[in-house]
């Protein structure tokens, strides 16, 4: 027998409402959200990855999927919990990259009080130049207007975000160089943004989902004078992610 997609819908409901029927009769509480929203090569793997390896907060990597509504918040926390194997764990947070408008949440749902943002942007030129390399290395190759005219439209998505959010205590606002060359500074505003209770560190593990077995990375001490592209914690892991899926985009 074949399964449709629209056979497995009424299925796929039903295991999201018996998970959430479990989590919250056991006394789990729906679990708050942090969105890292960014740009392609703006960090934001590397702060996923940053981020992951605290033990307040669980993922399952970048999802790449719509989130609608505050349902799609649930689906992201069993999807975490659920890769991560904690099932019932006290964790603080779920956390999700969204580097693609077609991915970026509702603009009421930003609103909600289980979710947190931060927003992540790198300058234009090493962007767009580690955009168009990656792509010819693993992709089919972007052309320089492609990737301006990716980076353009989505700092304009991001930047309505912001606004439309304001400088609550939901949001916070960081830049590739923070995490590179402020890394320690940077770091702090994080754990005091999250409340975490534990400190955040350089050294950070790439995870599962990456298709290599999980290890332990410290960020470089960066020379100011330095002209070299610094992105190389970057590109190692999504040289990993790519050897294990090479559709990834």
């Amino acid at each position: 027998m074949i399964f449709s997609v629209s056979m497995w819908t009424p299925i796929l409901q039903l295991s999201l409402f018996l998970a959430r029927r479990a989590l919250r009769s056991f006394g789990v509480a729906p679990l708050p959200a942090v969105f890292i929203m960014g740009h392609m090569r703006s960090g934001s793997t590397l702060l996923l990855h940053i981020l992951m390896t605290h033990p307040e907060i669980i993922g399952c990597g970048e999802r790449n999927t719509p989130y609608r509504s505050s349902i799609d918040l649930d689906k992201l926390e069993i999807a975490s919990r659920v890769a991560r194997r904690a099932p019932f764990r006290p964790v603080r947070y779920a956390i999700d990259q969204i580097n693609h408008d077609k991915f970026t949440p509702n603009a009421d749902l930003l609103g909600d009080e289980r979710l947190r943002c931060i927003f992540l942007i790198r300058e234009p030129k090493a962007t767009i130049e580690s955009i168009v390399n990656l792509s010819r290395t693993y992709y089919e190759p972007w052309t320089v207007q492609r990737a301006v005219d990716y980076y353009s439209q989505r700092l304009q998505t991001l930047a309505e975000y912001a606004t439309r959010l304001g400088s609550g205590n939901e949001v916070l606002g960081l830049t590739y160089n923070d995490l590179i060359a402020d890394t320690s500074s940077a770091l702090r505003r994080l754990e005091s943004f999250l409340r975490l209770s534990g400190t955040l560190r350089e050294q950070y593990m790439i995870q599962s989902f990456t298709g290599r077995r999980v290890i332990f990375v410290c960020l470089p001490k960066q020379d100011p004078e330095s002209e070299v592209d610094r992105s190389g914690h970057q590109e190692n892991i999504h040289r990993a992610m790519d050897q294990k899926n090479p559709q990834r985009k």
